[in-house]
């Protein structure tokens, strides 16, 4: 009896924090306002996304102010995501290193990989990897 009730809380919590989580995904915007649909890279770096960095490059942006995070040889310019992370200040973990092992941890939904193209800024340079 015990034990089921404790299931049973478990559930309840679980499906509270997906609700939590998925709220703050859901960003609802009104149908006659025109939403910019260019990444967040794009819109920050211009014409600049798509360049090659160095790992020397890439280790300079390891604040929460100005992170860089190495996924499978691209960089991507998480700076943007930082406080709404899920996991808190784990991402800050391997903040201008490499995390393509932290990142492919069993922490991390299958969508993640649909959201990072609107990090990505570039390549890490094949000397560096």
């Amino acid at each position: 009896m015990m034990l089921s009730a404790l299931f049973a809380l478990l559930g309840v919590l679980v499906a509270v924090y997906l609700l939590f989580f998925y709220s703050r995904r859901t960003r609802r915007t009104p149908s006659n306002l025109v939403v910019d649909s260019a990444p967040k890279s794009r819109k920050r770096f211009g014409n600049r996304v798509g360049q090659k960095f160095t790992l020397a490059e890439v280790s300079s942006h390891n604040r929460r102010d100005d992170l860089w995070l190495v996924i499978e040889g691209k960089v991507y310019d998480f700076t943007s995501f930082v406080e709404d992370h899920p996991g808190g200040d784990a991402i800050l973990r391997y903040a201008g290193s490499d995390a393509t092992v932290g990142f492919k941890g069993p922490q991390h939904p299958a969508r993640v990989w649909d959201m990072i193209p609107d990090y990505f800024i570039g390549e890490l340079e094949s000397s560096s990897k």
